[in-house]
């Protein structure tokens, strides 16, 4: 999203893969066409969380690509405690950039090198207009969305919460409102996904959707659903909340 704003701003810039396994799928190709093999601009932006950092920037600074440059790293964290593990990263920028003015005074308290709030930029227009059907969800129901990675703290995200919620606010089976869990990495957290599953089994209004989707496709998911839920404790910037607020 950085790049298609300084794109769309005309301000240059040019792209390479941090190659970092993320232990997530990373299959968005639509920035391939600015992939280079030259750092050509003085500031250098590493879009690598800081436990992943010191690898990728010890790569550049091997071959000299740091040299004369001013390191910036975009970080996201969505508690009040920036983890120890992660100050080392600290050492390896000139300043940082957050999404939030919460990650901003995190920051803030653990080091003295700048740190400046750079909005995400937000699409939330899928590139063709989806239906329920393709996602075998009911035409007749007010449906509620709540969507989360099972590899992203699930804990955080709270989504078992979010499905008493419902419960709690439509007993009435009577009640045209359905819930529509949409989650991924299920298969490598059973546990959390069978106690999921057990509290949906009793309704069948609740729908689980344990899969990997496209970004194209979980964005017209989102707009397929009427509103979106979120009880989460804790967040690092909320993307999918900021898509279907962008969605209306």
């Amino acid at each position: 999203s950085l790049a298609h704003a300084c794109r769309l701003g005309s301000i240059p810039a040019a792209c390479r893969d941090a190659v970092a396994d993320l232990g997530a799928r990373q299959s968005n190709g639509t920035m391939d066409g600015w992939l280079g093999a030259a750092i050509s601009h003085r500031n250098v932006l590493f879009c690598v969380h800081p436990d992943r950092l010191a690898d990728v920037a010890q790569r550049y600074a091997d071959r000299g690509w740091l040299d004369g440059r001013h390191a910036i790293g975009y970080w996201h964290w969505g508690i009040d405690a920036f983890p120890g593990n992660w100050r080392h990263a600290l050492d390896r920028v000139d300043e940082m950039w957050v999404a939030t003015d919460f990650s901003r005074k995190v920051l803030q308290r653990v080091t003295d090198k700048p740190v400046f709030k750079i909005p995400h930029a937000i699409d939330a227009t899928p590139e063709r207009a989806y239906r329920r059907a393709e996602f075998a969800l009911p035409e007749d129901l007010f449906l509620f969305l709540v969507a989360f990675d099972f590899h992203s703290f699930c804990e955080g995200k709270n989504p078992g919460a979010a499905i008493q919620a419902y419960q709690r606010a439509f007993p009435n089976r009577a009640d045209r409102a359905g819930l529509v869990v949409k989650c991924a990495h299920g298969d490598a957290h059973p546990e959390a996904l069978a106690a999921l599953r057990e509290l949906a089994n009793a309704d069948p209004r609740i729908r689980i959707i344990d899969k990997q989707l496209s970004k194209d496709a979980l964005l017209g998911l989102q707009s397929v659903c009427d509103a979106h839920v979120s009880l989460h404790r804790a967040e690092g910037f909320g993307r999918i909340i900021a898509e279907c607020m962008a969605a209306g």
